[in-house]
């Protein structure tokens, strides 16, 4: 399977067929605000809510609100940016970024690393402590993980 094949297969947002005006472009606007800010709101389902206040800083940094479904951010994003064009800046991956076919190329690998690193930071988050669940059982670390996953991935196709 190439990796042509894969970015094909990836959820994303796709283009409007027609140019937007401008008001329905900040109507879309502030219904992703109003959902990001609801996301802020709901706690994830199994952490332990005492423990929140440690890593407020971070949050602020990452555009983040911890021990909510938009924990991780915009951290998945941002880091699978930089990691993508330090490697095709330092030609570890020679991809031409002058034609469309590279930056579509660049943009898609992109979006499935950004996918990829929520998954990876869910997981770590959960298992170095940054987010603790209320008890040790399998499940329910499974359930914050899927939690916040699935909120990090609704944060990629709202930065769409």
């Amino acid at each position: 399977m190439s990796l042509d094949s894969i970015i094909q297969k990836i959820p994303g947002v796709t283009k409007p067929v027609e140019k937007q005006n401008f008001k329905v472009r900040i109507r879309w606007t502030l219904i992703i605000l109003v959902l990001y800010f609801f996301l802020s709101e709901v706690y994830i389902y199994g952490i332990n809510q005492q423990q929140l206040s440690q890593l407020a800083q971070l949050a602020a940094l990452m555009g983040a609100s911890f021990g909510t479904l938009i924990t991780l951010g915009i951290g998945p994003i941002v880091t699978a940016s930089i990691m993508l064009q330090l490697f095709v800046g330092s030609g570890m991956v020679k991809w031409d970024m002058a034609t469309h076919a590279g930056r579509a190329k660049f943009q898609g690998t992109q979006k499935l690393l950004a996918y990829l690193f929520t998954i990876i930071e869910a997981a770590a988050y959960t298992f170095l402590g940054a987010i603790q669940p209320v008890d040790f059982a399998p499940l329910t670390i499974f359930l914050i993980i899927f939690q916040l996953t699935l909120g990090g991935w609704l944060v990629i196709l709202m930065d769409e």
